[in-house]
């Protein structure tokens, strides 16, 4: 997702609640996609606590200890498939404009994913 972003201009920052991002990508992937970002100056925060979402951006819990803000218009939750959808459910309650792509959980292909982000771009 940050390297579709990337080629299309936007600023990423990845911030991952785990000590390395890139759980799940394939090991003969992963090290020329970590170069890739580093070559395209993406911030990457790991370790981190994910606190409050605002119309600022992602307020989080660094490492150290700090409070720190993330400034952002727009704040895309890439997580792996869960059964649960408690973040989505949550997020409903506090953001207007809230959609779940790629299954909410249901085990679903790329292409399917790719296909219900465009359905539901398309729709907003």
């Amino acid at each position: 997702m940050a390297r579709f972003l990337v080629n299309r201009g936007r600023k990423v920052t990845i911030v991952e609640d785990a000590e390395q991002i890139g759980t799940g990508i394939p090991y003969i992937i992963k090290p020329r996609l970590l170069a890739w970002l580093a070559e395209n100056r993406v911030t990457i925060l790991t370790g981190v606590k994910y606190e409050e979402i605002t119309a600022e951006g992602l307020f989080i819990t660094t490492k150290g200890g700090g409070r720190q803000l993330i400034q952002a218009d727009t704040v895309l939750d890439v997580a792996p498939p869960t059964q649960g959808n408690e973040f989505f459910e949550t997020l409903k309650k506090r953001i207007p404009e809230v959609y779940m792509v790629g299954g909410g959980g249901k085990s679903m292909s790329i292409i399917e994913a790719i296909a219900d982000g465009s359905r539901i771009g398309h729709a907003i």
